[in-house]
């Protein structure tokens, strides 16, 4: 299995994910976005690779940058409850991680993006970018594998 590194670094040099809107995290957002939040190690790793990414060059397959989540998500929460964190978004499918289990193998939660339950569990980040890598960008391989299904909608 490939860490954050080896992921950013395939999908940099292989032509085939189109990997578009990278940049380098804002320090000054980074503390901001990790003062408010209890996150991921490797989340964070691939914060401080980049500030969110689109394959395809389309917004079907978005990493959703920090300006976004900090402004955008929080206006428009969509019904989810607290403990949670919209990451991206990827083939009519919202990323989310549970803040309640950022110490865990078991954080990021994949689900339908019109509602809020029917969410499976897929470990990690790096769990699902390789398993998204492995599959040459077939998204739907979680629901084979994941564990749920989970309500995050508000309580």
């Amino acid at each position: 299995m490939k860490n954050i590194h080896e992921i950013m670094s395939l999908l940099e040099n292989d032509s085939f994910w189109e990997l578009c809107n990278t940049h380098s995290a804002d320090p000054e957002l980074l503390r901001k976005f990790t003062d408010k939040y209890d996150l991921p190690e490797d989340y964070l790793d691939l914060l401080n690779i980049t500030d969110g990414f689109k394959l395809f060059h389309a917004g079907d397959y978005t990493m959703n940058d920090m300006a976004w989540t900090l402004e955008v998500a929080e206006k428009y929460h969509d019904g989810w409850c607290e403990n949670v964190l919209e990451i991206g978004y990827f083939m009519d499918n919202v990323l989310l991680i549970d803040l309640n289990k950022t110490h865990t193998d078991q954080y990021l939660f994949v689900g339908p993006s019109c509602v809020t339950d029917g969410f499976v569990c897929v470990g990690t980040v790096t769990d699902f970018l390789n398993g998204l890598i492995e599959n040459h960008g077939d998204v739907p391989h979680w629901m084979a594998c994941g564990t749920g299904p989970y309500d995050f909608g508000e309580k």
